[in-house]
C-alpha cells in the first residue's frame, strides 16, 4: 500500500524541494496540509494536485508566450525584450542604439 500521509520533510524530499520552500508553498495555499494534534501532514493527493497545477501553469504560460511571439500578433501583444536582453542579443562590437550606450 502506498503512503497516504507525508510529514513536511518527507513531502519536500518527494517534490525535490527544501523543507523551507515547502512551508512557503503551504503558507501561500499552493499545497494543502492537515494537522492532527500538533503534527502537520501533507496528503499524497495534495502532492499530486500541486504537480498537476504547476504542469497546467507551465503549459498555459507556454501557450501564452507562443501567441505573444506570433508574427501576426498585434504589436502591443508581442513580447518586448528588456534592456539586458537586448544587450545580450546585440552582442559585443555591434553598434547599440543611443539609449543603450554606456556613458
Amino acid at each position: 500500500m502506498d503512503q497516504l500521509l507525508y510529514r513536511p520533510k518527507e513531502a519536500a524530499q518527494v517534490l525535490g524541494r527544501s523543507k523551507t520552500a515547502l512551508y512557503g508553498l503551504i503558507r501561500a495555499n499552493r499545497i494543502r496540509s492537515i494537522k492532527d494534534g500538533k503534527f502537520r501532514f501533507i496528503t499524497a493527493d495534495a502532492l499530486h494536485e500541486y504537480v498537476r497545477t504547476i504542469e497546467h501553469d507551465y503549459e498555459e504560460a507556454e501557450l501564452n508566450a507562443s501567441k505573444a511571439n506570433h508574427p501576426e500578433a498585434a504589436p502591443d501583444q508581442r513580447r518586448r525584450l528588456g534592456v539586458p536582453a537586448q544587450r545580450r542579443l546585440l552582442g559585443r562590437g555591434v553598434l547599440r542604439p543611443d539609449h543603450l550606450r554606456k556613458a
